[in-house]
């Protein structure tokens, strides 16, 4: 991979984490996102830092066309996080959150040769092994 790609790549993922999800938690339980703080007066303040999404783990499909990548978002007032998965094509093109969800989505990682994306939620109430497509679609338990 080249040392462009890989720096559009961080730049687009640095982006992605500062954006939100917009859609609401699933059997009314509340979904963590991004915060809309306002930085007022050129300080950088704690609730500023804890606005921002914080870039997890990342891995590169087995034909180095698409990164996944989880994002965590965090609520200071109840003192929680949520961790969502994102793909994106490595030239920094494409970046698409595909999870949206109240669970922690960890893990991620690419498994029959890169038409499945695996990883660990907590969904039902225990981590557990999960796999679906990169577009988001197919979501199955695996253990």
């Amino acid at each position: 991979m080249k040392q462009v790609n890989l720096l559009l790549m961080s730049a687009a993922m640095t982006l992605a984490a500062c954006g939100g999800t917009k859609d609401a938690g699933q059997a009314g339980v509340p979904l963590i996102e991004r915060s809309n703080i306002k930085i007022e007066g050129k300080r950088m303040t704690p609730e500023a830092l804890w606005a921002m999404g914080r870039i997890g783990g990342v891995a590169v499909s087995p034909d180095e066309k698409q990164i996944a990548y989880t994002v965590a978002y965090y609520s200071v007032p109840e003192n929680k996080s949520n961790r969502e998965v994102f793909v994106m094509n490595t030239d920094g093109t494409g970046n698409q959150q595909i999870t949206r969800t109240p669970w922690q989505e960890n893990e991620v990682n690419w498994i029959k040769g890169g038409t499945k994306l695996a990883f660990l939620s907590n969904e039902s109430g225990s981590s557990q092994l999960w796999e679906m497509n990169p577009d988001g679609s197919g979501r199955k338990q695996l253990t």
